[in-house]
């Protein structure tokens, strides 16, 4: 270890609506999130020349001065062998994973090392140094804990960086199997409502048709069809096509026509409050990707649905 220092000034454009500690900490890697809450609350983060706390929403034309001595450390992914990949596809550039429910994609202060890049460096060593993230080694795009389904791993930092791009420009055609409540007035339609940040709740998001109703919101699509009907038809099976990748995104937006996803105890109706209690996890699962490689080559993987799904159908 050796005495470093962070004397930097910046505008978090495309990251604006992230609380301040938590946006500091995936920008620099070097220091603990726990670590920068301190720096914060000891004055030496300035937010538009201003003393700021740790929980600040930071905003798109914030002016973030750091100003931090500390003790560098390299902080990588802890392998752990214990922690099961099951690979649906190898290609000599990446991997096809499909990903269980009730795990996390990548480590946290709270799961240092009970994640599936905890799972894949012990597998694939050499994924430690892909990407743009120690911490998130080889992980160019997620899912949620409780959702299950097919993850993209980029094998070096070419491919990195090519499927960066391809699901900005939206390349990646998903397609996510969902379990809801009720049945739906139409077998198929679109959702088109803006996503922001919670104003009652950091931890959710919320819709609106009016951007300036929500702080930092995005426009959000999101295509569904109807599949199937539960037998005593209060619930349904759809496949969701979202056109955007906001955080929740399905979620959020299959709550705001009132079909939340079953199981979903963060965006639930209060009628469902009692039986979502009997699910360990939300009902929904990554089943299908499409994309066009660099070697020219199409590529198209599903995933069965879980048996789970079909209690009732």
């Amino acid at each position: 270890m050796h005495l470093n220092k962070i004397q930097e000034t910046f505008t978090p454009l495309q990251q604006s609506g992230t609380r301040i500690d938590k946006l500091l900490a995936q920008n620099f890697t070097q220091i603990t999130r726990e670590n920068f809450k301190k720096e914060i609350k000891g004055g030496n983060v300035l937010v538009n020349g201003e003393k700021t706390k740790p929980n600040y929403v930071t905003r798109e034309h914030d002016k973030i001065e750091v100003d931090i001595s500390f003790q560098e450390t390299i902080r990588k992914t802890i392998a752990n062998s214990n922690i099961e990949i099951n690979v649906l596809y190898e290609h000599s550039d990446f991997l096809i994973i499909e990903k269980p429910a009730g795990i996390s994609v990548h480590p946290s202060e709270k799961e240092p090392d009970e994640t599936l890049a905890n799972g894949l460096i012990a597998k694939f060593p050499k994924l430690q140094n892909i990407g743009e993230n120690p911490m998130r080694p080889g992980i160019v795009h997620r899912l949620d804990k409780y959702t299950s389904g097919l993850l993209i791993v980029p094998k070096n930092q070419t491919a990195f960086d090519f499927f960066k791009d391809l699901f900005k420009n939206h390349g990646v055609i998903k397609q996510y199997s969902a379990i809801c409540w009720g049945t739906l007035s139409k077998k198929e339609g679109l959702v088109s409502l803006y996503i922001g940040r919670s104003k009652s709740n950091p931890l959710k998001q919320s819709t609106s048709k009016y951007a300036s109703k929500l702080g930092s919101a995005k426009q959000a699509l999101t295509k569904y069809k109807l599949q199937k009907e539960s037998l005593d038809k209060t619930k349904s099976l759809i496949l969701t096509m979202p056109k955007t990748g906001r955080k929740h995104q399905i979620r959020v937006h299959l709550h705001s026509i009132g079909h939340p996803i079953v199981g979903d105890k963060m965006y639930q109706l209060e009628k469902h409050t009692q039986e979502n209690k009997d699910f360990k996890r939300f009902l929904l699962h990554a089943s299908q990707l499409k994309f066009s490689y660099a070697d020219g080559k199409k590529y198209e993987f599903n995933s069965p649905i879980p048996e789970e799904f079909f209690d009732g159908f």
